[in-house]
């Protein structure tokens, strides 16, 4: 992920993981809304759990950066004393 030639610290590869992980959450928060919205539709009608679903574009990103941040940091790290 990381390449120890191009990132000179660990806090660096940190920030591609952290960026990475945003972008993946932002993904898998857009699938569960607009998912979410459609079978809301479909079957009960729209309600406070469409609003929560919706809420998922804002916290997924969240919730993935932080372990992508801390994962490319070790990355960071293990390529560093190699």
């Amino acid at each position: 992920m990381c390449k120890h030639r191009i990132a000179r610290s660990p806090l660096s590869c940190g920030v591609r993981g952290l960026i990475v992980g945003s972008w993946v959450g932002l993904a898998l928060g857009v699938t569960y809304s607009v998912g979410g919205f459609f079978v809301d539709l479909f079957t009960v009608g729209l309600n406070l759990g469409t609003l929560m679903a919706f809420g998922a574009l804002i916290g997924m990103p969240l919730i993935s950066a932080l372990p992508g941040f801390v994962l490319g940091t070790l990355i960071g790290l293990i390529k560093r004393d190699r």
